[in-house]
């Protein structure tokens, strides 16, 4: 009873800690930004690295306003993720689902993406990997 407790403040605590430090993040995202990075989706030279950044940003600027298309983003973040094998961007991803789908108040949706964030980020760490390494 008390793994699950102080896992679920945990939770609490990151989504809040995500929250304060995105909110000023997403406010600086404007329609021309976004249609700007919805374009850049489209340039078929972007590197996997450069293609994550255009999906987190996109996932950053559609947190507060429509969560719904960050989730679209994040599941699209999470193909290129399969596709390159980066344990890295899975775990960033499932953290994103898991605060997106908190929002929402989809709270068992949003503790099986944190647990799958956990998880992973064990799997990378536990080979003792870094982020550099992943990439």
């Amino acid at each position: 009873m008390t793994q699950h407790f102080n896992f679920f403040q945990y939770f609490l605590l990151a989504a809040i800690v995500f929250h304060v430090i995105a909110f000023p993040l997403q406010a600086q995202y404007s329609v021309k930004d976004i249609d700007s990075l919805e374009k850049r989706l489209n340039t078929p030279s972007l590197t996997v690295d450069e293609l994550y950044g255009t999906y987190q940003a996109l996932i950053a600027a559609h947190q507060h306003t429509d969560r719904e298309k960050a989730l679209e983003y994040v599941q699209k973040g999470l193909l290129l993720a399969e596709k390159s094998k980066n344990y890295y961007y899975f775990t960033e991803l499932y953290f994103n689902a898991a605060t997106m789908h908190y929002y929402l108040n989809q709270l068992d949706s949003s503790l099986y993406y944190f647990e799958k964030a956990l998880a992973m980020h064990a799997q990378w760490a536990d080979k003792g990997y870094h982020k550099e390494d992943l990439d």
